[in-house]
């Protein structure tokens, strides 16, 4: 400090009524006091809180500062807190220190004590409905700010009002790196969007990731609101936009459809935070809420097989890769009519059958089996997919299994495009059709010579066998190929022609009428 800051910032300190009292007063301070204060520590050493140190104690600024504010409450806090900061205003105007440098003496509006750091520390001119964006301990306490005295002390410590980005950090802080499973104000969650919308999309976003990057891993997505046509806040992985899953008014969604009215225009940052209106492949789904005890189940899945070279550490049991298509939480929120479009989206997406790998991640793992299991997204479709039959919308469950109790849900997946997925992920059976006043069987070539031609290896010692109907899991069938044998029907009126193409078909032999025309001619008399 230059000679003139010094004598003010003890000036500043002395003149405040409420200083502790066992402190040196600054007056001994100069060249002749010093030295004799000296000589008197060497003849009668005092003794210092039981300390038997030969020369006074000596403390660093902070502790200086702090000295005004200790134990000071109320009224007394914010005179304590006005002299500590004129007294810091003089002692940096003349060096080069810090406000984290000076110590906790700046009351906040939360009555906390913060350093006067202009990067932690606030002006309260921005004035949200919950009081301040990053939560009253940010921000400087009212009753000084209204204080000529004081606020030009915290002008001169760099304290100022938060800029736009600012703000938005503290607000992204709040939201996203909050702990201790408290629900947060919806007056926070609306002031992170309000705040949001100051920014360009990709600094809002730049700001989020920044603050993803400090919150839990798992836990920030939960953390995060969006608010949604009925009125409540729920995380992105509950909530779709409007579009082909979701009608735009809500109706029957209401707590699901994201507020487009109030989010008018959040929707490019929205989508950046997963915020979709249809499931997306490639997804995350570690952030989902049910990963945790999937994982688990798989973990103890996994330590129960044989031929472990030793029993795996749990904690190093994860899954090579967790992405896929969601979000899969707010299949447990919709309305059964949504459940079956969100069902049909998924069922339509590759990654939805991709099995997972779980494999011990130490560092001796090669020891280890890798273990397929079923992605996250079949597990939510088995415990929660709706199918839309002809009559009514079923569990995807009522599909499953040797005796479905939906054979229309059956019926419908086994006919699926991507029928041979859903089997496989789903372990569907396949029907065991049902034949009513079978005939014997005749060899196929016997009954259309012509045919032999076409017929692939393993379809040249088929049999046919004709029928007065067929049904497969409670449906008329006119043609089926099991069990190496081709059933047909007796349809009522049906020409040779139209036989013979449904036997064709059935066996996927890709012939035209014409050819159809030609086998029939060189059929056996």
């Amino acid at each position: 400090m230059t000679d003139r800051s010094e004598t003010e910032a003890f000036e500043c300190w002395s003149a405040y009524s409420g200083r502790p009292i066992d402190w040196l007063h600054h007056g001994v301070l100069t060249r002749n006091r010093v030295s004799r204060l000296a000589a008197i520590n060497r003849l009668f050493p005092p003794r210092w809180d039981g300390d038997d140190s030969q020369s006074a104690p000596q403390a660093s600024i902070a502790n200086w500062l702090e000295a005004l504010v200790e134990g000071k409450e109320g009224d007394d806090a914010i005179a304590a807190s006005k002299a500590a900061i004129q007294t810091a205003a003089s002692i940096s105007s003349g060096t080069a220190i810090s406000g984290k440098e000076l110590g906790c003496i700046v009351l906040t509006a939360s009555g906390d004590w913060r350093p006067p750091d202009p990067e932690r520390v606030f002006l309260p001119e921005w004035t949200p409905a919950d009081g301040a964006p990053g939560g009253s301990e940010s921000f400087v306490h009212a009753a000084l700010v209204s204080d000529h005295d004081a606020l030009s002390g915290l002008t001169k410590l760099g304290i100022k009002s938060p800029s736009p980005e600012t703000v938005f950090e503290l607000l992204a802080q709040r939201v996203l790196e909050g702990g201790n499973g408290e629900e947060l104000s919806e007056d926070l969650h609306r002031d992170f969007w309000k705040a949001s919308r100051e920014l360009p999309t990709n600094t809002a976003s730049e700001v989020v990731r920044k603050a993803r990057g400090r919150a839990r891993r798992v836990v920030w997505p939960g953390k995060l609101r969006v608010r949604t046509h009925g009125g409540t806040w729920q995380p992105p992985y509950r909530v779709l936009l409007p579009g082909r899953i979701l009608p735009g008014d809500g109706c029957q969604d209401e707590h699901a459809t994201v507020d487009t009215q109030f989010h008018e225009e959040d929707e490019k940052l929205m989508r950046r935070l997963g915020v979709t209106e249809e499931p997306c492949d490639d997804r995350d789904l570690s952030f989902e809420p049910t990963f945790a005890s999937f994982r688990n189940s798989s973990r103890a899945q996994y330590s129960k097989r044989d031929g472990l070279p030793r029993d795996p550490r749990w904690s190093y049991l994860d899954f090579t890769a967790t992405k896929g298509p969601g979000p899969l939480e707010v299949l447990t929120v919709l309305s059964d009519d949504a459940k079956a479009r969100y069902t049909e989206a998924l069922l339509a997406l590759d990654g939805s059958y991709k099995p997972w790998t779980m494999w011990h991640t130490g560092t001796n793992r090669q020891e280890y089996p890798k273990m397929r299991c079923p992605s996250l997204t079949t597990i939510m479709l088995r415990e929660h997919g709706r199918i839309r039959t002809s009559h009514r919308i079923v569990p995807l469950s009522e599909a499953t299994g040797s005796h479905p109790k939906s054979p229309e849900a059956l019926r419908f997946l086994l006919g699926h495009s991507k029928a041979r997925e859903i089997k496989e992920a789903f372990e569907l059976m396949e029907p065991t059709p049902e034949f009513f006043g079978a005939d014997d069987p005749i060899p196929l070539t016997d009954v259309w010579r012509g045919l032999g031609q076409y017929l692939r290896p393993h379809q040249r010692t088929c049999e046919l066998v004709r029928c007065e109907r067929i049904v497969v899991v409670g449906r008329l069938r006119d043609c089926i190929f099991h069990a190496s044998t081709i059933y047909l029907a007796d349809t009522t009126g049906a020409g040779e022609l139209r036989k013979l193409r449904l036997v064709v078909d059935e066996l996927d032999l890709g012939l035209s009428d014409a050819q159809i025309e030609q086998i029939l001619r060189r059929r056996t008399p």
